[in-house]
């Protein structure tokens, strides 16, 4: 069983950092219960790199740390508030807000 080295609880998903993967428990909008909830597995051999773009106060609404995968298509965004939706989408992606930054930093520097 994999050793956890971090939980992140946001608004937008659950994050659990394991000592080889990471599982993304996404949470949906919409429907009578909120949504159906997506997971997604990201092995950290599979990792290549960590795109992060902070919430910078006054000019963006949300910040967003990107998993870039091996050999897939990874899509690239500049932050640009008119993105969200794209970026929000991205199963690979998890926006976050200012006050969620400090812990999504910190998964950035574990991973």
């Amino acid at each position: 069983m994999p050793d956890i080295i971090m939980e992140i609880n946001a608004k937008k998903a659950d994050i659990i950092l394991y000592d080889n993967k990471i599982k993304i428990n996404r949470r949906k909008r919409g429907g009578i219960l909120g949504g159906i909830p997506q997971e997604r597995v990201l092995m950290l051999k599979d990792i290549s790199n960590v795109n992060f773009t902070p919430v910078l106060r006054f000019r963006t609404v949300y910040g967003f740390i990107q998993f870039v995968i091996k050999g897939a298509e990874n899509r690239q965004y500049s932050g640009d508030p008119r993105e969200y939706r794209e970026v929000d989408s991205d199963e690979n992606v998890v926006t976050f807000g200012y006050k969620e930054m400090p812990v999504f930093e910190g998964l950035r520097d574990a991973v």
